[in-house]
């Protein structure tokens, strides 16, 4: 538990919750949980530690710098056999812990003329939480984290 007990104080992010910070580790049902309080929604909520499906640690300036880049940059798309292959992928990928993994393939889709309707949701949610983590690493405005990636948040809505 001590080696654990390192996490209290670091921020995690979600697509739901948006950033919260590691207030505590507890056990719930034989099982190890971060408890995270989210400031901005004045809620706390409990993610397992040993499953990071829903969460994932905030990255440091260094990676948000290339996160950045990365999503700037032009991307060949993946070819899929199918439509519900490629919203699969992306539900999936969405969901890696990896900035630059998911910063690719935001700028992938974003390249896309139109977004197929089962995939805009959560691209929509991973691009809004992708600007706020640039936002809060970087301490600077949400309107300034949009610019820095070469969007405006009216053109996505």
């Amino acid at each position: 538990m001590t080696e654990l007990n390192s996490y209290i104080g670091q921020y995690l992010i979600t697509v739901n919750f948006g950033i919260g910070e590691i207030s505590n580790i507890v056990e719930i049902d034989d099982g190890q949980f971060f408890k995270v309080t989210f400031p901005q929604s004045n809620n706390i909520n409990y993610f397992s530690i040993n499953n990071s499906s829903t969460y994932r640690h905030l990255s440091d300036k260094t990676e948000i710098l290339k996160a950045i880049e990365t999503f700037k940059k032009k991307h060949q798309d993946t070819e899929f056999n199918s439509t519900q292959e490629k919203i699969n992928f992306y539900k999936s990928t969405f969901k890696a812990q990896d900035i630059q993994t998911i910063a690719k393939h935001l700028s992938i889709l974003n390249q896309e003329e139109e977004i197929h309707t089962s995939i805009l949701k959560i691209f929509e949610k991973t691009l809004d939480s992708f600007v706020l983590e640039i936002q809060f690493v970087l301490g600077i405005k949400n309107e300034e984290a949009w610019e820095l990636i070469g969007l405006s948040q009216e053109k996505i809505k």
